[in-house]
């Protein structure tokens, strides 16, 4: 039973750790967007900001996809 509940508050404590941050890095991209626009050239810093963005998302999927064809 005590193996039990420390698996649930490990998992309680992992459930807050990603809303969070994923609440954090949300809030963070908007503020830098929004920030973005006021820039002389909103057009180009908007589409930095959101390449910059998103860049890290398809650099952990492609890296995921070569980890996960490792033949070990």
């Amino acid at each position: 039973m005590n193996i039990f509940l420390k698996k649930i508050n490990s998992i309680g404590y992992s459930l807050f750790h990603w809303l969070f941050g994923n609440a954090g890095r949300t809030l963070f991209d908007i503020a830098f967007i929004i920030y973005a626009t006021s820039l002389p050239n909103p057009e180009l810093a908007v589409s930095i900001v959101s390449i910059a963005t998103t860049l890290p998302y398809i650099i952990s999927f492609i890296l995921g996809y070569f980890c996960r064809s490792d033949k070990r």
